[in-house]
Parts: structure tokens; sequence; C-alpha cells
């Protein structure tokens, strides 16, 4: 619509122009022919007045013109860019002389605007490529000269149409019944505003009032009040501008009830999941200059998502925001890309995950950032599934070169955490971040961010990674860096090592077919290097009573994989976390846990030898049973199962049987379901000492059997 009235403005300038400057005595037609000539050049494009084209040169200057139209550029589908079927105007003609055009009335009936851009981006509105400018300029075009001044009393114009074309973007618009009065009183400086436009049966429409339209004109300041009512909503301002200044002072409401659907009127239809981004609600504060915008006691909403605070945007070549920012707890789940579907029906994006590792998709980051940013912002919660926050800050940084945040005071899943991330450039970023967290509830945040579901328990993390490249897995697969982390209170979920030591050393008497398949433990933690996305480490410990594990190993997080070997350690110490002392006895089995950490194998490693994946159905029971045919294995079980039972204090005995074999040391009797009790005397009787006896013989008899 701006564009439209300023097109047609400018052709009443020159209609002015043209008739101010004819010599009094000459015939109609000549004026004519030397304002279409005039105005050709200075467009770059044909002005045909086809119809009647009457003035008169007493005061004020008048004139009527019919059937006016400008070409439009070569290519496009409509032969005129824009025309009207009549125009009248008067204007002061003195005013001229002082660099001024002071338009009393102008009126436009039907005018018509076809709009366009074309394949390469160019709109039609634009009269002169930039190689042609100083071209134009010679030949006495306008060429970007400065305009004079205008002063506008009564404009009226009916039954306006414009047509936009957007062959880039794929969006063709038709607005019609465009009408619009700007009206004054001879008596007083106040000029009224009303206006509409139809588009798809629906009209958007406008009423206002200038206080001082001469004084605004002037240059000076006013107070102004305008009322937007829109397809799917209304928007007002109210306050003063101040011409001269360059300033405004206004207040601000919007109500939007239908986003999507004003969107969609004018063109631009929003491209989000279903259901978003439907209502927005704005009331703030705008005071503005020629170099900065001041936005104050600002209460924003779109949908559930609400946020109140102050900003302030200094301009310039890059803008810089500056402020504050208090949002309310926020669900952006709706917001996100819908996820994908099995054939089932079902979302498939973790198994996808875990299938095939992270995002491959080149990264499109709005780097950098087309403004300067040094903004803290307030949350009392955050939720993007999978992720899902709690109260928190963060102070968001970003120049020319970089853009950064800083999160502080981040409650999550039970704990607390602080980021310090910094990201530089957009197609392949480098990015670094500084991270330290305690007291996480792991499980849930290793779900949810890495579809890993096998550890359990509250977690300390302090690590310094640095990356680069144009996907989620090339960062990944360049990751560098190093850490320590520590659970404590937790769980190895899927498999229960103490129940598998069991197992192998009493060849399957203990059964543990009805026990939690978790190993709990007290305290699990280690340091660790990360080298093109390797994740090193060398000391990892896990301490809980009777038993300790120590291993080593590897974590490939670009394909998402581990390779450890855990070595189990039983000891007679109750004492698990914060424990100095060493095992006891080294009666374990060393475990290697290989594979995708969704799903990892876990076998045994028996007289050097790798068993079958002891968590598959059967596994257990096929391991044992092959150990049971190898003699010099049994042999070493045996050997090892006596100095369990056979080594150590009465009391480290009494703690090692109970632990492993189930057996209530108080009264030297097992414990109910154990493989103690299945292999105690009937009555119960006996001591710790008596049950390892049980055990070995026990044993004995499987190898008299073999």
């Amino acid at each position: 619509m701006r564009k439209f009235l300023t097109t047609l403005l400018l052709i009443v300038v020159l209609l002015v122009v043209a008739v101010v400057a004819a010599p009094f005595v000459l015939p109609t037609s000549f004026v004519k022919g030397q304002i279409e000539s005039l105005a050709s050049r200075a467009l770059g494009r044909k002005l045909v007045i086809a119809g009647d084209l009457d003035y008169t040169l007493l005061p004020p200057l008048t004139v009527h013109a019919t059937s006016v139209s400008l070409a439009n550029r070569e290519g496009d589908a409509y032969a005129t860019m824009a025309s009207f079927d009549e125009l009248t105007l008067a204007v002061d003609a003195l005013a001229w002389f002082q660099d001024r055009i002071d338009i009393g009335t102008l009126t436009l009936v039907k005018p018509t605007a076809h709009l366009s851009v074309n394949e390469s981006g160019v709109p039609n509105w634009q009269f002169y490529p930039d190689a042609q400018k100083g071209d134009e300029r010679e030949r006495g075009g306008h060429g970007g000269g400065k305009m004079p001044r205008l002063v506008v009393g009564n404009i009226r114009i009916e039954d306006g149409t414009v047509t936009y074309d957007d062959r880039v973007q794929g969006i063709k618009r038709e607005f019609g019944g465009i009408r619009l009065t700007i009206a004054g009183a001879t008596d007083s400086p106040a000029i009224d505003i009303n206006g509409s436009v139809e588009q798809g049966g629906q009209t958007a429409s406008v009423e206002g009032k200038v206080a001082d339209a001469g004084k605004l004109a002037e240059g000076g300041a006013s107070d102004v009040e305008l009322a937007f009512d829109l397809p799917g909503g209304k928007a007002s301002m109210k306050g003063n501008l101040d011409a001269g200044a360059h300033a405004v002072d206004l207040k601000t409401v919007v109500d939007l009830t239908d986003l999507r659907g004003l969107a969609s009127w004018a063109g631009k239809p929003l491209d989000l999941p279903d259901g978003t981004l439907k209502t927005v609600s704005i009331d703030a504060d705008v005071k503005s200059g020629p170099d900065h915008v001041d936005i104050s006691g600002l209460k924003a909403s779109v949908d559930d998502l609400s946020a109140q605070g102050d900003l302030s945007i200094a301009l310039g070549d890059r803008p810089k925001v500056t402020g504050t920012l208090s949002l309310a707890a926020m669900d952006l789940t709706p917001y996100l890309p819908a996820k994908k579907m099995d054939s089932g029906g079902k979302g498939d994006d973790s198994a996808a995950r875990a299938s095939s590792g992270w995002p491959a998709d080149p990264l499109d980051l709005p780097l950098p950032l087309p403004v300067d940013m040094d903004l803290t912002v307030d949350h009392a919660g955050l939720k993007a599934d999978p992720l899902d926050l709690g109260a928190g800050k963060l102070h968001l940084l970003a120049d020319a070169s970089h853009a950064g945040v800083e999160v502080s005071d981040q409650t999550l899943y039970d704990g607390t955490l602080a980021v310090n991330l910094d990201v530089v450039g957009s197609e392949s970023p480098d990015m670094k971040a500084d991270i330290k967290a305690s007291g996480i509830d792991m499980l849930p945040l290793l779900k949810s961010v890495a579809q890993f579901e096998r550890l359990a328990g509250k977690g300390d993390l302090q690590v310094e990674v640095a990356s680069k490249g144009d996907s989620v897995r090339a960062l990944m697969q360049g990751l560098a860096g190093k850490g320590q982390i520590m659970f404590r209170d937790g769980a190895l979920i899927g498999i229960n090592i103490g129940a598998l030591m069991r197992e192998i050393l009493t060849l399957g008497v203990s059964s543990s077919a009805g026990e939690a398949r978790n190993t709990d433990f007290a305290e699990l933690g280690g340091t660790f290097t990360i080298d093109k996305g390797i994740l090193d480490n060398r000391d990892l410990a896990l301490r809980a009573p009777l038993l300790r594990l120590n291993g080593a190993g590897t974590v490939d997080l670009p394909d998402q994989k581990l390779d450890y070997a855990i070595e189990p350690e039983v000891a007679s110490t109750l004492q698990g976390q914060d424990a100095k002392s060493e095992p006891d006895f080294r009666a374990g089995i060393p475990v290697a846990i290989t594979g995708p950490w969704a799903d990892p194998s876990v076998q045994l490693k028996i007289n050097g030898i790798l068993s079958g994946n002891v968590l598959e159905p059967g596994g257990l029971t096929s391991a044992v049973s092959s150990l049971a045919k190898d003699p010099a294995a049994v042999e070493n079980l045996g050997k090892k199962l006596e100095s369990i039972v056979g080594g150590g204090s009465e009391k480290g005995l009494g703690n090692v049987v109970e632990g492993l074999f189930g057996t209530d040391t108080s009264n030297g009797t097992p414990a109910s379901g154990s493989a103690g009790a299945a292999m105690a005397p009937a009555d119960g009787a006996g001591s710790g000492s008596k049950v390892g006896d049980k055990l070995i013989n026990s044993l004995g008899n499987l190898l008299g059997k073999n």
C-alpha cells in the first residue's frame, strides 16, 4: 500500500511541475505531451494520458486528468504497472518556489497497481537498476534527487486495486476495494484518517486522527491515534510523533486472535506446525529517536508463551539489542518439527537416532546474527521435547563474529547446570563449551539427549569441549576436550554383575533368574579425554558394598558405541561411597561391554575367552554350560570360590558370603531365596564357613557329573 501511494504521489508531483512550468497560452494537447514526455523520462517507463487533461491556473491551481497509465517493465503479466480512471487535484502553486508541494485536494478514482517480483528477485517498482542510475540522471530524470517537502490537505482514494505476484516465493495476492480518506477542516489543524482494503472476502480497516497535521508536516510534533481492525485481530497506536526530531512516543497494543490467518491473508503463510502461532498479544510503550528504539513495560504473549521486560535497540549499521526479559514457563514442543513416524504410525525418533547416529543434515544457523545482543533472560522453565528444564537464567551475547550464551542458576532434573557456550561462524561453526553440573538425575537426562537408558544416579559433571563442523554429526566427530564425572547412589540398568558372578562361580547353582537386572552402586565415576569424538576413560571405578568395579575403555560419540573392559572385585567392607580400602578378594570375572550404547553386548572373559552376550535370552545359561565342560575353567573357578569362603577375617568372610550368596551371617543361615538357601541343610543350621563348604561340595558334585 505504501509503495502504491508513493508511486501515485510521484506522478502527481510531475504533473504539478509540468503544469506550473507551462506557458499560459499553450494548448492543452501540447501540455499533455510535455507531461507524458517528462514523466516517461524521469521514471524510465512510458506515461500515457489517454483521456482528458484540464487545468486552471487561478488559485488554487487545479488539474483534472482521466485514463492515466504507467507502463510496466517488459516480461510482466500486466502491460501497466499503475493506472487510474480519474485524477483531480488542487495545489498551492506558489508553494513550489518555497521547496514545498502543498496539496489541498487529491482524489484518485479506481487506481490500480500491479506489483511484482521477477524470478531474479527484482521488484517492478525499482525503476532503475543501479548500473543505469548515472545515465538516467544525465538525461534529466529524477534519479534519486531531493524531493520537495509534501504538505497534504484532503486526500481520497476510491475503489483501488493492488495485485502482488512474487515469483520467487510463489505468492499471489489481489487486494481490492481500497478506500482511503484523509480529511481536514478549514477551522482545525486536525485531520481524520479512514480507510479499508479487501482480499479473499475479508476486510482490513484503519481509523485515526492527527491532532495537528500542519505542524507535523512542517517538521513539528503532533499527537496521533491509529486503530487497525484486521482479519484475525486488532492493533492500535496512540501517542506523539515529532517529525523534526524523527522521534515517536507511542502506546502500542496488539491483540491478534488468528495470526496464521492474518499472515495467509497478507500473502505470507507461516510454515509452522498446525495449532501454533495463532494468538499474539503485545502491550508496550515505544519511544524512538534517530539512533535508538526503547521498548518499556513490555507484556507479550504468543499462544501460551508469555514474557515481560524492557528492551533497548541502538540503531546503526549493526543494531544492538540490550535489556532484560522474564519468561513464564514455556513448552516449545508444539513448535518443533513433527516427529517422523514408523510404519506402525508411532514416533521413531529415538530408534532412528540409535540406528543411524546423529543427524548429518547441514546446519542452518542464522549466524552471524543481524544484530548485536546483550540480553538477560530469566525463565520459569523450558520444555522442548525431549529436554525439560527448570527455572534458570540466560545471558545472550552476539556481535558481528560470534554468538554466545551463558547459562546460570539453571535447574535440570533435580540438579543444577551452568554452561558457557560460544559459537563462531555459520555454515561450519566453531563451538566451545564449558559445562558444570551438580546433582543431576542422569537417567532422564541421558535418555532425552542420547537415548541411553543404562545408567541411573545423581551425577556431577565438569567438562570442557570444542568442535567445528557443518552438521551435528560433524560436530560430534570433531569433538575434543576433557572432563570428569561422578555418579552417586545409582545403578547400572539391565545387568546385575553380582548375580553374574554368582552364576559363574557356582556354575548355575546360584540361580538369579528372579533378581532385578541392575547393579546398584554408591559411587561410580572417573576422568576422561575426548579426541576426534572418541571419549577415552582409564580410571572408571565403581564402589558398592562388597563389590568393586574397575574399568577402562572408550565411548565413540559420533557412532554412539561403547568399548569397555570391566574388572569386578569382591570386598569385605560394606562401605561403598568414598571407600578408601582395597578389596580383600579378587574373585571376579572380567566383563566386556561393547556395541551400540542403546543396546550393548555384555560378555564374560573366562580363561581369556569371551562368552556370548549374557544379556540375550539364554545367554548366561549357555556361558555356564560351556564353562562346565571346560575342566581348566572349572578348576580356576573352584580356586576363586575357595578363596572367597576360605580366606579373610571372620567378619569379612561373613560379609562376603552374605553379599554374594545371600547368607544371613547374624545367625549363619542363608537368606531366603538365595543360592545359599538352596544349598543349605534343611534345618537351616550352619555358619558362613559351612555355607562355603556346601558351595564347594556342590561345585564338586557338578564336576563329578561332568
